[in-house]
């Protein structure tokens, strides 16, 4: 990726992010997701050139925003979870606290400091102020590299961290689709990792269901088909993970 295409990507991701903030005042219910979508492939972009002075703040702006949105994000999951399976009680006290907090969000001191930190991107940061093509390229191979090894090391091991390979599968999924998705050889593998960090994005939402219902008392009603969703997805798991290691392994 070229200085000027990367300029021109930032660029094009502004526009959609302001898109994203007008429809979460506005109450559009995928607007929360699809503002974390384009946060997650922002920080992909800049995550490699976060150390580098004209690519930090904002790669730190979209990082407080991404953070401050988790919670909102696993209840506007538990949520819909609840509503599908006619938790009515549940969901309705879920509702009004989502409600309040998306509305606090929306006015926070981080979400207004990233709108003007990206604003301002295109005069503070030219494309003569970002690093030349080759070292572009060799950040990104770098990044890339590492996911890689980190996977090929972890994933065969039937202890490993699920949350832990979930960030790291994700992390290489984005990298992938936002600097090598022209590569033919790269069709499997991001086929492979999007399977796989789907049923991990599945096991996940459970096993933060389950953590909210070890207090949350009007939730216990779900908890046993939570378990069974839980343990079906675990058992997923380890055929899906093993794809991933091999088409990483004959990349």
């Amino acid at each position: 990726m070229s200085p000027k295409a990367l300029h021109q990507h930032i660029a094009t991701l502004h526009k959609a992010f302001i898109g994203h903030v007008a429809s979460l005042q506005a109450n559009d219910p995928e607007a929360l997701h699809e503002l974390r979508v384009g946060l997650r492939r922002l920080r992909t972009l800049l995550r490699p050139l976060s150390g580098k002075k004209s690519c930090q703040p904002l790669y730190d702006a979209a990082t407080e925003v991404f953070h401050l949105s988790n919670p909102l994000r696993d209840l506007e999951v538990l949520l819909a979870d609840l509503d599908t399976h006619g938790e009515t009680r549940a969901a309705a006290v879920r509702r009004r606290k989502l409600q309040k907090s998306l509305q606090v969000f929306t006015q926070s001191d981080e979400l207004a400091a990233l709108g003007t930190v990206w604003e301002q991107w295109p005069e503070t940061v030219t494309i003569k102020k970002l690093p030349g093509k080759r070292c572009l390229k060799k950040c990104f191979r770098q990044a890339i590299t590492g996911q890689q090894k980190y996977l090929l090391r972890y994933l065969p091991k039937a202890d490993a961290d699920l949350h832990q390979l979930r960030i790291h599968i994700k992390h290489l999924r984005y990298f992938l689709e936002a600097y090598e998705a022209g590569r033919k050889s790269r069709v499997v593998l991001l086929e492979r990792l999007c399977a796989a960090q789907n049923t991990l994005g599945e096991w996940h939402d459970v096993t933060c269901h389950l953590a909210c219902a070890a207090t949350e008392n009007d939730l216990a009603a779900s908890c046993t088909r939570w378990q069974f969703e839980q343990a079906t997805t675990e058992e997923q798991l380890p055929a899906l993970l093993k794809a991933v290691r091999k088409a990483l392994a004959t990349r």
